[in-house]
């Protein structure tokens, strides 16, 4: 199970509070469907209890009914651009399979494929995934 040491403050740059709020945020640009599930832990996990986490971090789960679900471990050795577009890539993934292929976000006009998410210059963006420009940030500020 996960401890509760103070370690977040000096360890990482961001913290399970910032975790959460940015998945808040990425479901919500993502529409996921409704009855979606959303717990964030974070702590000083001492086994593999959450799918790769061991140490420091903040684990995210996403549910929806019993048909879906997937988690994110978020490593304290990640820069919050890093943990952003660890996140945004996962959950768009979660979302794909839980509404059977919904192209989200969208990408440029013209485009049936979906934005993919790419870090650059510290910062996590949606990116046409055919030739990487830069469409927008994944957060509406730089993460931070």
């Amino acid at each position: 199970m996960p401890g509760t040491a103070p370690w977040f403050a000096e360890a990482m740059e961001w913290n399970p509070d910032d975790a959460r709020r940015w998945a808040e945020e990425i479901l919500g640009q993502l529409g996921a469907p409704d009855g979606v599930t959303l717990e964030v832990t974070g702590g000083d996990f001492e086994d593999d209890w959450w799918g790769g986490l061991v140490g420091p971090g903040a684990a995210v789960w996403l549910a929806s009914g019993t048909a879906f679900s997937a988690n994110v471990c978020l490593e304290a050795v990640l820069t919050p651009a890093e943990a952003v577009a660890l996140l945004a890539d996962r959950m768009q993934d979660f979302v794909l399979e839980a509404t059977c292929g919904a192209a989200l976000p969208s990408c440029r006009e013209g485009h049936q494929h979906p934005a993919a998410v790419a870090v650059s210059a510290g910062t996590a963006w949606w990116v046409c995934p055919h030739g990487g420009q830069r469409l927008r940030s994944v957060l509406g500020a730089a993460p931070g």
